[in-house]
């Protein structure tokens, strides 16, 4: 129940107690007394549905996108063993107005498959979302599953790390499957990988850091259903076919994800660093990668204003 129903409870509860008298009159106080504390319950509600902090309108979404400059990587073929590493540091704690209750930090590696999607133009399935994302996070983060693959999410005030996939119907219910979680510092290097090994068409999801790894396996997509796609070597094949390529495509990116974070707050802990990428056929130098903001926002600091540092080696 909300807080602005339990002050109006406060008055009515004791008109109520009050007017217990054994009369009509009393009675029929009483009944009017409880039709009143119900209207004002479901009106508080219903306001309350409108300014709660957590609603998409309130959410500038601000991000940093580090990306190839080609929009989409097309992969090996589906029979060829593939990997992606990226290198990068945990931000600084962030600052400002930040509240790990009600704000939310993910920065990551990653690679989707959204091309194939029920929205992308060469859909081989109902669901719309089709991420591995292993990633460093902070605040109400989405990080755990039950045994269907229905996600959880948990309130973190220090910078944690986990191995995730994730996967989103055109229903638009999400699912995921999680990795442990593994507690990391600011400043430190992970490393992670996604590794997909062609005999067996499994992808294999790590990052790593100094307090340990986060991993999952992911024997095929969307694993909540049995009869889809054999292995991710069957949604390979039937995704080349679907794009007439010799390799699946694939959105390999570099992301820091935010939600219910202003301005100041992101500027706080940027600029994101990355000391390496690996992405097949795309060499990690300067010139084959750019940096990007989401969102009209601009930080004072000149440093953070630069979004991100990539480290070419």
């Amino acid at each position: 129940m909300s807080a602005i129903t339990n002050f109006l409870m406060i008055p009515a509860v004791k008109i109520f107690i009050l007017s217990i008298k054994p009369t009509i009159y009393s009675m029929k106080f009483m009944l009017i007394t409880f039709a009143v504390l119900l209207i004002f319950i479901s009106c508080s509600d219903k306001k309350n549905s409108n300014i709660i902090i957590n609603s998409e309108e309130n959410d500038p979404g601000y991000r940093v996108v580090v990306e190839p400059h080609q929009a989409e990587t097309m992969l090996p073929p589906h029979t060829t063993d593939w990997q992606l590493v990226y290198k990068m540091r945990v931000p600084v704690l962030p600052t400002g107005s930040w509240n790990a209750n009600n704000q939310t930090i993910y920065t990551y590696g990653q690679v989707d498959f959204d091309r194939y999607g029920a929205g992308g133009p060469d859909s081989i399935s109902h669901y719309l979302y089709n991420q591995i994302v292993p990633q460093v996070m902070m605040g109400n983060c989405l990080d755990s599953n039950t045994s269907d693959y229905t996600p959880g999410w948990h309130i973190h005030s220090d910078w944690v790390i986990q191995a995730q996939y994730y996967w989103m119907g055109s229903d638009t219910v999400s699912h995921a499957l999680c990795g442990n979680l593994v507690r990391v510092f600011p400043h430190e290097e992970l490393t992670e990988t996604i590794s997909y090994n062609s005999s067996s068409g499994v992808i294999t999801a790590s990052l790593s850091g100094s307090g340990g790894t986060s991993s999952i396996t992911i024997p095929r997509p969307f694993p909540n259903e049995d009869t889809l796609f054999t292995n991710w070597a069957d949604f390979f094949a039937r995704a080349e076919n679907k794009s007439q390529t010799s390799g699946a495509y694939g959105q390999a990116v570099l992301n820091v994800e935010t939600h219910y974070v202003v301005e100041e707050t992101i500027c706080s802990f940027l600029p994101f660093i990355v000391n390496h990428v690996s992405i097949p056929g795309i060499p990690w130098q300067e010139g084959n990668y750019r940096i990007r903001r989401d969102g009209q926002y601009t930080c004072p600091d000149t440093l953070a204003n630069r979004l991100a540092i990539l480290y070419y080696n």
